[in-house]
């Protein structure tokens, strides 16, 4: 999880990593990642 506010520049590309870890992001997903899905987890 610490690399990933260093990814975040990527975003982008690394959206389809996030997609992988989706499925245990999705309850944390509420919590404001309105715009991505598994980025504010």
């Amino acid at each position: 999880m610490r690399d990933k506010g260093k990814e975040k520049k990527g975003k982008r590309a690394k959206t389809e990593t996030v997609k992988r870890g989706k499925g245990k992001k999705k309850g944390r997903k509420a919590q404001g990642a309105g715009r991505e899905p598994g980025k504010k987890g």
